[in-house]
């Protein structure tokens, strides 16, 4: 088995006092592979029952003597955003897919859309899409596309476009954005915000703010102009001198996306 690749997989046990599902390979010689895994449940997108058909990503890694997947990793999302959109689809309208980010405790990730498509607004992707956003929701937490521009940035280079850092907050109304500092040598973005905008970027436990900071992999730091509060949000570890933070601000209740 490839690490990072998706996989079919049947649930064999679902038991409520336990952390994880056990799941087998669907349809495959007995023999071959390891006969059971293990789906632990906060790397699950939902609740599953035994004889449950899913998609999972394979880890590399074991608890014990039994291989890890998850449905919540990058490399999963992306597959299965391939597989079920149609090839004809993403070049009929220039769209690509390279980078993704979930959360263990959200139910929504985003994912960054590149090409011709990365030149659209949200809602135009999302029409482009509909028909095919059932069957996502089925494997991977709800998808909320991100525009990123026409081109992926190499590996290479040493930034990522504003446009693209700043657009990772969307759907918060990123026009309310009253100033910003982009450093990239220093790998973070500072979004200076009023109060009373502050839940509407940050959401319940920053859900949004840690969704764009894994999905650009910089740091994000979120300053009340009228408190002169910050919080920062640095999953990586990536920002040079400074200190991540979760000090609440404001609690804020999860957005429902494509209800």
């Amino acid at each position: 088995m490839i690490k990072g690749e998706t996989y079919i997989f049947k649930v064999e046990k679902a038991e409520p006092d336990k952390d994880f599902y056990l799941l087998s390979l669907y349809e495959v010689e007995k023999g071959r592979y390891p006969l059971y895994f293990l789906l632990e449940k906060f790397h699950s997108i939902k609740e599953h029952k035994p004889g449950d058909i899913i998609l999972a990503a394979y880890l590399g890694e074991f608890i014990g003597k039994y291989p890890k997947v998850s449905q919540k990793v990058p490399s999963h999302i992306i597959n299965v955003l391939k597989l079920t959109i149609p090839e004809e689809i993403r070049k009929r309208y220039g769209i690509f897919f390279s980078r993704a980010a979930a959360l263990r405790k959200s139910h929504i990730s985003k994912v960054g859309v590149w090409g011709e498509a990365g030149l659209l607004s949200v809602s135009q992707i999302v029409e482009i899409l509909k028909p095919y956003l059932p069957d996502l929701k089925k494997h991977v937490p709800i998808p909320f596309f991100i525009p990123a521009g026409v081109n992926d940035i190499p590996e290479k280079e040493k930034s990522l476009p504003l446009s693209f850092v700043i657009n990772a907050l969307l759907p918060s109304p990123i026009e309310n954005i009253v100033d910003y500092l982009y450093e990239p040598h220093l790998n973070k973005i500072t979004i200076y915000l009023k109060e009373q905008d502050m839940p509407r970027f940050l959401w319940k436990d920053y859900v949004n703010i840690k969704l764009a900071a894994k999905l650009t992999k910089l740091a994000y730091v979120v300053v009340n102009v009228e408190s002169n509060k910050e919080i920062v949000v640095d999953p990586y570890g990536v920002a040079s001198n400074i200190k991540e933070s979760y000090n609440p601000i404001i609690e804020a209740n999860t957005h429902l996306l494509y209800k």
